[in-house]
């Protein structure tokens, strides 16, 4: 039986040497209510504000065809008071990603 390399797989990593796509993965951002102020127990939840502003300028620079974030918004559920305000925050945050522009180059 012949064995498998990676190296000599038949699957299409590119199409004529580009990228078909590239994409962003965001995870647990956990914005909160104001900077630096968490309900965390957590010393280093009073940070993520900062990180995600630090994650979104990272994928900005990264220019991916597309944003996934995959949960954990924002720090507070949704049965704590300031659920409402940490919401309104991670949009206000999260409207600093900034979608490239359609590329003309792509016909129907």
């Amino acid at each position: 039986m012949k064995s498998t390399n990676a190296r000599t797989s038949t699957r299409p990593a590119r199409i004529q040497g580009k990228r078909l796509f590239t994409f962003a993965v965001i995870a647990d951002t956990h914005v909160n209510k104001e900077e630096r102020i968490s309900t965390s127990p957590f010393p280093s939840t009073a940070l993520t504000n900062a990180r995600a502003r630090y994650a979104f300028a990272a994928v900005n620079a990264a220019r991916p065809a597309f944003v996934v974030h995959l949960g954990d918004l924002v720090n507070p559920v949704p049965a704590q008071p300031t659920y409402a305000a940490a919401a309104e925050r991670f949009l206000k945050l999260s409207r600093g990603l900034t979608p490239p522009a359609p590329s003309r180059s792509r016909q129907p």
